[in-house]
């Protein structure tokens, strides 16, 4: 599958279009380097994939990307992705956003 680039975040992170046009958030190591808008990526070399139900949510991820270090949000991801294994219920998806920023401010 390939992705539409939508918007160049910085070098590891791109907004994307799939080829339904829903819009997600894809990182890699190096992902986003050299790349334009309307270019395409392949999905062999994304990491990750961040799809928001609420596109309100999906904007202040895509805001809140463009202010924070790439390294502050792989730990953010790595520590919901601990706290989803722990508990049984489902988590807010804007907590990703949420914990990311306390973590940024906090440094």
């Amino acid at each position: 599958m390939r992705f539409r680039i939508k918007k160049v975040i910085n070098n590891n992170i791109l907004c994307v279009t799939d080829a339904d046009g829903s819009e997600m958030i894809v990182t890699g190591r190096g992902l986003g380097f050299g790349h334009k808008v309307g270019e395409q990526v392949d999905s062999a070399s994304v990491q990750k994939t961040y799809r928001m139900t609420n596109p309100t949510v999906q904007q202040k991820l895509l805001d809140l990307l463009e202010q924070i270090p790439y390294e502050h949000f792989l730990l953010t991801d790595e520590l919901v992705g601990e706290i989803r294994k722990r508990i049984s219920y489902p988590l807010n998806e804007s907590l990703l956003i949420t914990l990311a920023d306390h973590i940024n401010l906090c440094h």
